[in-house]
Parts: C-alpha cells; sequence; structure tokens
C-alpha cells in the first residue's frame, strides 16, 4: 500500500460539512468503548470541536505517512495541522454527502498505515463522517430503520394507487 497527504481542503470540508447544524456526527471509539473527546480541553463549541476534529484527522494522515515512509517533519506536521484547522472554517458547501463519503473513504486509506489503524480515535471520526453521509443520502429510503413487511406491503400499496390516481388524471385530461 502507499499513502500521500490529503490537502488540507480536503480534511477541513470533511470537518466543516460534518459540523453543520443539520450534521448528527457522534464520534465513538468501538474499540476503547469510549467518545472521542472533541473538545480538545477548549469548551463545546462548534469551532473548538471542528478543530479538534481536524487535528485528529490531520495528525493520522501524518503518523500514516511516517509508519509507512519512516518519514517525519515536526515543522511539516504543524503547519499542516493548522492549515486543515483553518480550512475547516471555510468548507465548500456545494459538496454532497456523496462527495464527503467519497472523500472520508480517501482519508480512510491514506491514514491506515499506522499500527492498530482500527484502534485509533481518527478511524472511528472517519466511520463516523462516513454514517453521517450514507444517513444523508439514504434519506430517501422507503425504510428508516427496520424492515416490517406488513409496512411495507402499505406503503407499496399506498404508492400504486398514488400511481393509479396520476395515470387516471392524465387519461382524463
Amino acid at each position: 500500500m502507499s499513502a500521500y497527504l490529503v490537502t488540507e481542503e480536503h480534511i477541513g470540508n470533511l470537518v466543516g460539512w460534518s459540523m453543520q447544524a443539520q450534521r448528527h456526527l457522534h464520534c465513538w471509539n468501538m474499540v476503547q468503548r469510549k467518545p472521542v473527546n472533541l473538545d480538545g480541553g477548549n469548551g463545546t463549541t462548534p469551532y473548538h470541536r471542528g478543530a479538534e476534529l481536524a487535528r485528529i484527522l490531520a495528525e493520522a494522515n501524518l503518523a500514516s505517512i511516517a509508519a509507512r515512509y519512516g518519514a517525519e517533519d515536526k515543522h511539516q506536521e504543524r503547519d499542516f495541522v493548522a492549515d486543515c484547522i483553518k480550512a475547516a472554517r471555510r468548507p465548500n458547501l456545494l459538496l454532497s454527502a456523496k462527495d464527503i463519503y467519497n472523500m472520508a473513504t480517501c482519508l480512510d486509506y491514506q491514514s491506515c498505515e499506522v499500527h492498530d489503524w482500527v484502534v485509533t480515535d481518527a478511524y472511528w471520526c472517519i466511520r463516523a463522517i462516513m454514517a453521517e453521509a450514507a444517513r444523508v443520502m439514504a434519506s430517501g429510503a422507503k425504510i428508516d430503520w427496520s424492515y416490517d413487511q406488513d409496512e411495507w406491503d402499505a406503503n407499496m400499496l399506498a404508492e400504486r394507487e398514488k400511481h393509479a390516481q396520476s395515470f387516471k388524471k392524465m387519461l382524463l385530461s
């Protein structure tokens, strides 16, 4: 496998999208059985949560490159993390949930070179971003949560009736 440093805008847009008021981002480390602390010791404002999420994701990408290639540049690390935090404040609001899902998948792949990747908070934050993007993409699904045959049959009957009425209306026009 290989790894590369994604752009600060890549991480910034993932964070900016995830921190929007209508999002439901719940970062929980399932291996360590604890919530991921996004407060960073600075309070719980969206700015602080976003800055901490950007830091976690940026440091994970840097650690992956260091694990893969053995290179560490503390100056580059500081600049990259700070630039990701800045980029999170100005996200591209035209990115869709599909875009975010794909970008999260990319960051996951570029950050996975560290030992015990699935134990890290970054892994679980990326999973939370992917889950939120998937939730948004699935918002128009016929099944909201669990499958119930009777409910499905009733919904399909109502949908067929709606189409029949629409077709009848078209024929009468």
